[in-house]
């Protein structure tokens, strides 16, 4: 078992460096199937890849953060989590995948999302017969973001959002603060 405290852990996602230099599949913390991931806390960000890319057992406990990479969380295995707070993800907040001996089955209890691309994507699903339940949320978004995204071919997807999340298929915004 892997148990991470309070981590803060900072990528080298650059956009302005040419693409023969980008090395594409770097992530802040992996965890390998068959394994148990524990994050107590802690920031994960700026990587080309995910901020988070687990196939092990995980758990995220308190406010884990999130931030500047390509996906914020991407998930293959069994995820429970507290509080999720992603930043302005390149390419979705969360990906939810699925590998020949794991499937993605996300339970957060509140996923606090900031992000300013009119075209962001909440939920992205590539793997057959994934879940992703997220039982409230508070989203600093744009009311045109999408909810989710089903690749090709996948098939069995389950999202269940609470009712602070979407009303009517569309995202709930959250109010602005003053």
């Amino acid at each position: 078992m892997l148990t991470l405290r309070n981590v803060t852990a900072i990528g080298s996602y650059d956009p302005f460096l040419p693409v023969s230099t980008k090395f594409k599949n770097t992530d802040g913390v992996m965890g390998a199937q068959r394994t148990t991931l524990v994050i107590e806390g802690g920031t994960f960000k700026n990587y080309w890849d995910a901020s988070i890319d687990t196939k092990a057992n995980t758990t995220l406990k308190g406010i884990v953060t999130v931030e500047g990479s390509r996906v914020g969380l991407k998930d293959w295995g069994p995820l429970v989590g507290d509080t999720l707070v992603s930043r302005n993800p390149r390419d979705g907040h969360i990906s939810c995948l699925a590998s020949p001996a794991v499937t993605c089955n996300i339970h957060l209890k509140k996923l606090i999302a900031y992000d300013n691309d009119p075209n962001g994507l909440l939920v992205g699903f590539q793997g057959t017969n994934g879940v992703v339940r997220i039982d409230a949320c508070e989203l600093h978004v744009p009311a045109s973001m999408r909810v989710q995204w089903i690749k090709r071919g996948v098939t069995g997807t389950n999202l269940i959002l609470g009712p602070t999340c979407v009303k009517d298929g569309k995202v709930v915004v959250a109010p602005r603060s003053r």
